[in-house]
Parts: structure tokens; C-alpha cells; sequence
């Protein structure tokens, strides 16, 4: 027969690639998802700490932020507006965290709802009434879980200041 030219493949080939590939994709959406959710009972701990009392936090976590109608936006926006994370305590430390929380939205909401390509490794979603095209590459894992991480550490440390704060307050 001839020799093989490089673009040459089976299709036998082609299929194993493209189910890895689907594989691959289909966990990392399952990981930004996750991750999400806990970023966003992270948030959930920290609005119930910032509005109620110690009797009153659990009501408030599962009667309003529980509810559909409370979405994880509204509860980075509402987050954000307090600025608890730029108080003086943290001295400047978390500066540009809320950027990173609606980066993490943005990236949420296009794995939850967007249409995913497995060939191309991206995302086709909508961000207000612009389609948007999110291209799935390592660069875009890794800054995915160093953000995961470093919001991880900022909003466990904004519950514990929330928590001393409120417990001084208490003793005085």
C-alpha cells in the first residue's frame, strides 16, 4: 500500500480520542460545578454570620439563601457590596477577590447552562445577550483551581473574623 500519511488515523482512533477528550471535559465540569457549590455555601455562611444571630443563621441560610429564587450571583453581589474582605483587619490581602468570585460565576454559569463543544474543548453561552465562546485549556484549569483555592482560604477566613468579631461583641 503506500506509506502513511500523518493525518492519516483510523476510526477506531478517532473514537478512543474522542471519548478520552469527552471524559476529560465532562470531569472538569463536574469539578467547577462542585467547587461552586461549596464556594457558594461558603458565602451562604458568611451572609447568615454578617445578618443573623447564632439562632437565627440557620433559619436565614436555608429560609432565603436556600430558595431558587436566591441565586449565586446575587449572593457574590451582595458579598461584595459589604466589603468585609477589605476591611482594615485583612490588611489589603484580599484586594480584587470579588473580581475573582464573579470570575468564578461567569465560569459556573457556563458549564451549568452553555453549550459544550467536546471537539473544539469549548463553551458556547450567553453572558447578558452576547453569546461568548470560553475555550476549556490547561491555562484555564489551573487558573480555575488557584483561584478555588485562594477564594477558599479568603471567605474561611472572613467566616472566622465574622465569628470573633460577633463573639467580642457578645462578651462586651
Amino acid at each position: 500500500m503506500g506509506e502513511k500519511n500523518k493525518t492519516d488515523f483510523s476510526i477506531e482512533e478517532w473514537a478512543i480520542n474522542w471519548k478520552q477528550q469527552e471524559k476529560e471535559l465532562h470531569e472538569f465540569r463536574g469539578k467547577v460545578l462542585t467547587k461552586s457549590v461549596y464556594i457558594e455555601c461558603l458565602l451562604d455562611f458568611i451572609l447568615s454570620k454578617y445578618f443573623c444571630n447564632n439562632t437565627t443563621d440557620v433559619e436565614f441560610r436555608t429560609g432565603v439563601l436556600g430558595k431558587e429564587f436566591f441565586t449565586f450571583m446575587q449572593k457574590i453581589k451582595i458579598f461584595s457590596e459589604l466589603q468585609i474582605h477589605k476591611r482594615p483587619h485583612f490588611k489589603g490581602e484580599y484586594d480584587g477577590y470579588s473580581e475573582k468570585l464573579f470570575n468564578l460565576a461567569e465560569i459556573r454559569n457556563a458549564f451549568a447552562h452553555g453549550h459544550l463543544d467536546t471537539e473544539e474543548k469549548t463553551i458556547l453561552y450567553l453572558r447578558g445577550d452576547k453569546q461568548k465562546t470560553l475555550q476549556i485549556d490547561e491555562q484555564l484549569q489551573k487558573q480555575f483551581f488557584e483561584n478555588i483555592n485562594s477564594l477558599d482560604k479568603m471567605l474561611v477566613a472572613v467566616y472566622i473574623y465574622l465569628e470573633d468579631e460577633k463573639e467580642n461583641k457578645s462578651q462586651a
